[in-house]
């Protein structure tokens, strides 16, 4: 589920029945990083996702995940994300943490013990002013 915009061109929906997840959501974000110049537009929930290697395309700038659920640190989840030139691959855990990571790089979510529950939610922004040039494929200073 895509709360927000879906691209840049649609119009910001937030469905009554979200509303409150949406306000939460953001709350959660500005309270980990309140000075931080992201704009988000979008909010994806999902739950039990694990993806193929694919790029957000969408996206015009960095953006930020957190997972939760049952799972522990050692059942997997993590989201994997690879250099430009797909020379390195950084793990990175999002279980009970917002991270800060840039979805213009191939990535994905690494399988994890199917008796578990994973909720993500990933921040992200469609709005071309908002554009950023790509830097870091993993924010590890956060």
């Amino acid at each position: 589920m895509v709360l927000g915009k879906a691209n840049h061109d649609a119009q910001h929906k937030v469905s009554r029945a979200n509303e409150r997840l949406w306000s939460m959501a953001l709350n959660l974000l500005n309270e980990f990083y309140p000075d931080d110049d992201f704009k988000c537009t979008s909010l994806a929930v999902t739950k039990n996702f694990v993806g193929s290697p694919h790029l957000d395309l969408k996206d015009t700038t960095y953006q930020f995940a957190l997972s939760v659920g049952t799972l522990d640190s050692d059942s997997g989840g993590e989201v994997c994300i690879e250099s430009e030139d797909g020379s390195q691959i950084s793990v990175v855990a999002t279980l009970n943490k917002i991270v800060k990571v840039d979805g213009r790089y191939v990535h994905w979510v690494r399988s994890y013990d199917e008796e578990k529950e994973r909720y993500s939610l990933i921040y992200f922004c469609v709005d071309p002013t908002s554009r950023t040039e790509k830097g870091a494929w993993v924010y590890h200073d956060m």
